[in-house]
């Protein structure tokens, strides 16, 4: 399993998701309008993929931003980007 991977809780009402993970109060959902984008920017360090929901979804599932700025969806491989991360050089 990758260490990226905080888990899920599938019988969670969906309200209540995004508020009741106990790393942090703010996170990143992919919306159904995002599902067919390779590379979400996202503005939270914390970020749940469901694949964009509905019969083509897979489970929630959260990642941590990794100390590059990125985390990767170990489902769907759909890639997150911290915003303002973009672009720079890392070296």
């Amino acid at each position: 399993m990758n260490p990226a991977r905080l888990g899920y809780h599938p019988r969670a009402p969906a309200a209540t998701r995004e508020t009741r993970h106990p790393m942090a109060n703010e996170v990143t959902v992919v919306t159904p309008d995002q599902r067919n984008l390779a590379v979400v920017e996202v503005t939270t360090r914390l970020v749940a993929c469901n694949g964009g929901g509905g019969a083509l979804g897979h489970p929630l599932t959260y990642y941590e931003i990794r100390p590059d700025g990125t985390a990767n969806c170990n489902y769907c491989d759909k890639k997150f980007v911290l915003a303002g991360r973009t672009g720079e050089a890392h070296g």
